[in-house]
């Protein structure tokens, strides 16, 4: 089942936000029973006082655990953000009347979001790669206590993350991971054998895959 909230979507299995126009969430895979209008970046600048913005990509004959696959979505992230990149009682419902364990979770999902213009800046290094061409669409705003940071999220099969800037010739001036979920994606074909790690997928596939 998944709830819906005045202004945005969460899964009541994981408390994942569900992405705009998603029918699934990303990260168990729950159907979304209802969902809201795609609001799509435009690349204009936009009416509201508040913006912040997701970026991810959908790949192909992406190898992973030596199988290959086609669809795959994978969210990209901030990670080591120390400050806000707004104040956290303007974009998190009722923020001054959670506790301070509740609102741990809804922070780092803030944190982990992108200013437009950090997904700007990642969106031309990922479609500088040509594989990881990236899309970016607004956040809905505000979120409440179910949100939380992909990296909260417990070990679970087929979900994994790598570390984008550990990449060689990385150059952007903030970390980025991805987290993928092959689950929800299309296995292609076994492949050879690739080097991954439990924690992420490592540089080695990440280079063949730019090969």
């Amino acid at each position: 089942m998944i709830h819906e909230e005045e202004h945005s979507l969460f899964c009541d299995t994981c408390g994942a936000q569900i992405e705009p126009g998603s029918q699934y969430c990303s990260l168990c895979g729950m159907k979304v029973a209802s969902k809201k209008k795609k609001e799509a970046f435009t690349g204009e600048d936009e009416s509201h006082s508040t913006r912040l913005y997701h970026v991810y990509s959908v790949v192909n004959n992406f190898p992973y655990r030596s199988v290959y696959y086609d669809n795959l979505k994978i969210s990209w992230f901030m990670v080591g953000r120390e400050e806000p990149q707004v104040p956290f009682e303007e974009v998190i419902v009722n923020y001054a009347k959670l506790s301070l364990s509740a609102k741990v979770n809804p922070e780092n999902f803030i944190k982990e979001l992108f200013t437009l213009e950090e997904a700007e800046l990642l969106k031309r290094y990922l479609d500088s790669l040509r594989k990881f061409n990236a899309t970016i669409e607004v956040c809905q705003l505000p979120v409440n206590e179910h949100a939380r940071g992909y990296r909260d999220f417990p070990p679970a099969p087929g979900i994994d993350f790598f570390i984008l800037s550990d990449k060689e010739n990385y150059n952007l001036p903030f970390r980025v991971e991805g987290v993928f979920n092959t689950n929800m994606a299309d296995r292609r074909v076994v492949a050879d054998d690739r080097t991954t790690v439990v924690t992420g997928i490592s540089v080695k596939d990440i280079d063949k895959y730019l090969d």
